[in-house]
Order: C-alpha cells, then sequence, then structure tokens
C-alpha cells in the first residue's frame, strides 16, 4: 500500500515553515512503529526560513481517508555534561531538544557529530506506506509495536516492582532521552517495569518513546530468534558490577556499536539464521571488561579491571619491554579487581622521559596502556601537574582517554625552586556564572568527600620514605577562607599566598624544608579541585571514579633540578 504524507505548515510561536522547505539528507531508510514515534532527520531548503516548533502533518491513504498527525522539530546535538555528571554515559553522547529559531544547518557538523534538526511524528497502529518531504518520497519501514520489552530472563514476564529512574551509578542516564531504551532493558533483566518518561518538553517525551520503541522491535525479533543470543546481547547492554560495596555501571557505551547491533537486528532483508549469526559475532567483538589506571608512579602501576560477567575470567599482565612470565589474576565475577604490577627494569630509571606499553590479555582481546616514567623528574622550570582531570566516565574508562575539564573550569599546578626553597604555584580558572557566597573549609576534615561543594584546592604531601604514612601532610587552599592544615605533625607551616581575580584565583605555597625528602627519597604529590555549588571534582595527577575521591600522587625526583645537562620532555600536562 502506498502512502504519501504532505506535511502542511502551521503558525507558532518561532514563525512558520512548509513541506516544501524540508528535505531529509541521504537516503535514510526510517523505522515507523505502528502506534509509536518516527524520528527523521531534516534541513532546510533556505537558512531564511525560519523554524517552526510544531506542524501538522496529512497522513493519506490509499483509501483516499486523511489523518491529520502533528509534527514536532527537534534539535539533536552534543552533550555537554557538568563535570563528573553521570558516571555511565558514553564519552560522546548526543541529546534531543526542542528547535529554535537560532538553531542553524550546518553540514559539516551534521556528518561529524550528527547534530541537526530531527521530525518526530506519533504514528497510527495501522500506518503504512512513505512519507514526502520536500520533492522526495521517503521510504518507511514499517513494523508492529510491542507492548513492553520482550522477556528475555526465564520467568521475566513476572515483574515484582518498578525500576526508579533516579541517578545512580549503576543507573542510565536520568537527562538523555535518546537513552531511555536502556532504561526498559535494564528493568527487564532485573524483573521490573521501566520507568516512564517525564521530560520537559515533547520532543525529549517523543524521542524517549522513539529510542524505547527501536529496541522492543529489535529484541523482540532477536528473542523470538534466539533467547540465548538475545540475553547476551542484552547483558552486553546493561551489564553492572561491584567495586567495594558501589554497585556501578559496567555496560558497552560505544554508540556506533551499539548502531551497528540495532542495524543487525532490524534488517528484515536477512532471515533468523542470519541474524543471529551477525548479532552472536557481534557479541563475541565486544570486550565486556574494562580497565583503568588508578596509580602509574611509584614501583608499582596499579590498576584496576572490571568483569562485569557471571564467570571468572583470567587477565595476563606483561610488558612489552620485558621478557618476564606474564602475571596471571584471576578477575571474580561481577566484581572490580585491583592490581599491583610491579614495573621491570626497562620500565624504570630511564636518563629522560620514555614511554612504555603494559599489556592486559583478556580471552583472545589486548588492551594496551602506555605509561612514561615511574618518577617525574624536577628538571627548569618545573614539573607541570595538570590539567587536573575530571572524574572517569564508563565510556573513558572503556576507550582509555583522560577526561577534560571544561575551559572555564581548568586548574593546573607547577612544582618550581626558588631561591634553594621549594613552592607549589596554583592556578584555578572560575566560571562567570560561579557563586562567589563559597561555604568554608571544615574545622576537622575527616574524609575528603567534606570538601565537595567548596571552591578549594587540597594537596596531599608526603615522602616516599618506608616510615611515613601517605599522605603525610594535607593542606586545602580556598579563595575564601585563606587555608588550613589538617595533619599538623608539627614538623613546618607553609607559607601561602592568596590573590583572586575576576575569572581565576592563584596561590603560591612555599614548602617548608621538613616536609621535603632526604637522601635519595622522592616526593609524593596529589591535588583536589573541588568547586562551590556542586559535588563535582578533578584531581592530578590522574582522575579518579566518581565514587572514590582518593587520587594516587606523584613521585617526584627533587635532584634532578640540577642535572640539567641530559635532554627532557615536556612534563605530563600543560595549560595555554
Amino acid at each position: 500500500m502506498i502512502v504519501s504524507l504532505l506535511i502542511k505548515s502551521t503558525l507558532s510561536l518561532l514563525g512558520s515553515i512548509g513541506s516544501s522547505d524540508l528535505q531529509v539528507p541521504g537516503n535514510p531508510l526510517v523505522l515507523a512503529p505502528r502506534g509509536g514515534v518516527m524520528m527523521v532527520p531534516v534541513v532546510r531548503t533556505s537558512a531564511e526560513d525560519e523554524w517552526t516548533d510544531e506542524i501538522k502533518v496529512s497522513l493519506v491513504l490509499d483509501s483516499g481517508r486523511k489523518t491529520t498527525l502533528t509534527g514536532h522539530l527537534g534539535w539533536m546535538e552534543p552533550i555537554r555534561y557538568k563535570t563528573g555528571e553521570n558516571w555511565s554515559r558514553a564519552q560522546f553522547d548526543m541529546k534531543i531538544r526542542s528547535i529554535r529559531s537560532d538553531d542553524l544547518d550546518d553540514p559539516r557538523e551534521r556528518m561529524r557529530t550528527g547534530t541537526g534538526a530531527q521530525l518526530l511524528i506519533r504514528l497510527p497502529e495501522d500506518g503504512s506506506g512513505s512519507i514526502r518531504i520536500g520533492n522526495r518520497l521517503i521510504p518507511l519501514q514499517w513494523m508492529d509495536l510491542p507492548d513492553s520489552m520482550p522477556a528475555i530472563s526465564v520467568g521475566g514476564m513476572q515483574r515484582t516492582g518498578v525500576l526508579e529512574a533516579v541517578p545512580a551509578y549503576d543507573h542510565p542516564s536520568t537527562s538523555n532521552a535518546m537513552e531511555w531504551w536502556r532504561w526498559e532493558l535494564l528493568a527487564e533483566r532485573l524483573g521490573l517495569e521501566p520507568p516512564t518518561p517525564a521530560f520537559g518538553s515533547e520532543v525529549e517525551n517523543l524521542a524517549a518513546d522513539h529510542s524505547v520503541a527501536t529496541w522492543r522491535i529489535a529484541m523482540t525479533r532477536l528473542n523470538k530468534a534466539s533467547r540465548g543470543v538475545a540475553s547476551t546481547c542484552r547483558d552486553l547492554l546493561t551489564e553492572t558490577c561491584m567495586d567495594g560495596d558501589v554497585s556501578i555501571a559496567a555496560w558497552i557505551t560505544n554508540p556506533n556499536s551499539i548502531g551497528n547491533l540495532i542495524q543487525i537486528l532490524l534488517n528484515t532483508s536477512q532471515d533468523d539464521e542470519a541474524m543471529i549469526t551477525a548479532a552472536l559475532g557481534w557479541a563475541d567483538e565486544q570486550i565486556s571488561q574494562f580497565t583503568w589506571i588508578q596509580q602509574p608512579y611509584g614501583p608499582d602501576v596499579n590498576i584496576q579491571i572490571a568483569n562485569p560477567e557471571h564467570n571468572k575470567v583470567l587477565a595476563e599482565l606483561v610488558w612489552s619491554s620485558g621478557d618476564d612470565v606474564p602475571l596471571g589474576v584471576l578477575l571474580e565475577p561481577y566484581d572490580v579487581t585491583g592490581v599491583n604490577v610491579e614495573r621491570t627494569p626497562n620500565t624504570m630509571k630511564a636518563p629522560f622521559s620514555r614511554m612504555d606499553v603494559l599489556n592486559i590479555v583478556l580471552k583472545e582481546h589486548v588492551q594496551k596502556f602506555s605509561l612514561g616514567d615511574d618518577v617525574m623528574r624536577a628538571r627548569p622550570p618545573g614539573p607541570i601537574l595538570g590539567p587536573f582531570a575530571p572524574t572517569l566516565t564508563l565510556g573513558s574508562a572503556r576507550t582509555r582517554e583522560t577526561p577534560e575539564a571544561p575551559p572555564d573550569r581548568v586548574s593546573w599546578m607547577q612544582l618550581r625552586r626558588i631561591n634553594d626553597s621549594w613552592e607549589l604555584y596554583i592556578e584555578c580558572l572560575i566560571p562567570e556564572s560561579s557563586n562567589r557566597l563559597d561555604r568554608i573549609s571544615p574545622e576537622q576534615l575527616g574524609d575528603l568527600n567534606e570538601m565537595r561543594g567548596i571552591e578549594a584546592v587540597t594537596i596531599l604531601m608526603g615522602t616516599n620514605a618506608s616510615s611515613q604514612i601517605w599522605p603525610a601532610h594535607c593542606i586545602v587552599i580556598t579563595p575564601e577562607d585563606g587555608w588550613r592544615s589538617y595533619l599538623d605533625t608539627g614538623s613546618g607551616t607553609p607559607e601561602i599566598e592568596i590573590r583572586r581575580q575576576d575569572d581565576r584565583w592563584l596561590a603560591n605555597m612555599k614548602i617548608p624544608a621538613s616536609w621535603l625528602p632526604t637522601g635519595q627519597g622522592l616526593l609524593k604529590i596529589a591535588a583536589i579541585r573541588t568547586h562551590s555549588g556542586d559535588d563535582s571534582f578533578e584531581t592530578t595527577p590522574t582522575p579518579c571514579v566518581p565514587w572514590k575521591l582518593n587520587p594516587r600522587p606523584a613521585y617526584i625526583d627533587l635532584d634532578a633540578w640540577d642535572q640539567d645537562d641530559q635532554p627532557s620532555l615536556r612534563g605530563p600536562g600543560t595549560i595555554q
């Protein structure tokens, strides 16, 4: 049955646009769930035409019957998360919002990031045919919409409650409509009813319904063909595990990989056997386990390996530059395992900066981590610690990328020697919207998490002396409240000067000589930047996971200051 949709413009607060003013880029095959929501990218034929937020759509059947539908225009764009927001997100996420009159089409941005207008229409339950937008007839892939996600688990039809859509480390995003499908899939695995999307705009609610419909159809088709394969794919997309007593999301986040699975499951030109084979191939390409470096400095590298599978998994760790027997570690199911990997002689005490590679073999997959020297050499003009890094996300942990702070919240610190004394220079940028009525630092600090919500830098210091606990010293510097020392051993008092400018605050801290290492010892430093008005934080020298505010220190050789006859590379991190 051939159907055409004639899009007629209506007046809105933003302006008006007609069907002849819209085009669909490329040649998409648009999913049309009966009784659900379709979504298709559109562009204007002329940039002078003003976007409208709502248009009327006439659905014309072969019988001549016409049904008037309401279409909504939304705008898809990359998400600019707040620092540390939402552990479970991908490294690169898209969101949809109501369209604005000043949204501009940019073909390069659409190709690069997917940014652009989307038309969302709720379809009738008996729909079929094609859609005409501009001068093109766009084919639709009509499919029946199941009432719910299929019961993949044995006995899965019995739901014991409702999954509450609240922020948690083991939950999907509560603020991204395009991710709402994962709430439904996670609820099915947990034996719960899914939450109902309740966003602040009609566009977001329609987009959430569209994402849910897409995955209901896809998983229902796969589940009918093979419950076992459907269970495997579902688990990869909803896995969680424990890090201590904290439950965390551990699922696949790569949007390209997830998009490939959807294409496999919605490809009706393939029979069930071909779909099952392709879905199994997709599952085999995924790596359930993921790893992050907790301590890259010192004699041992500390790594954390998450294993969300229900079986124990053997991890083998070996340095590329060494000839040692691989270190074998058995990863417990549904757990995060911490491993200390001793550096080999080839990876330590290099004459100047170099890189070495730690290989982690998991089943047939190999993850490679490039690591620098075990010790940071303090050469003129002084090593830079920073920019401070926001907390890791699941996406950044899986891609092994270091997250970056927003440009207006960057912090960095430099260790330097001036007139035979060592000092720290600290610089912290402040957004224009930052609340200047900052909380002051507490009288006593029992836990570093008590610093969250306070504009401050917390400096942790010590040495590598075996008799010294870590940290030996804890100094909190705030632009409003001066500074406090929380581990006063009576071994000296730092001299600290604080200055505040319109867009940043700065501090100089002269380190007491009694805090410095003796003999061939090494200085250990870590630092935390917290912010007024929110619980986010950044750390140096390495990022933390958001549930563990416990940065591991850099090991710094102060004796290298006078050994400037050797070539050297820039210290880790810098700021423009």
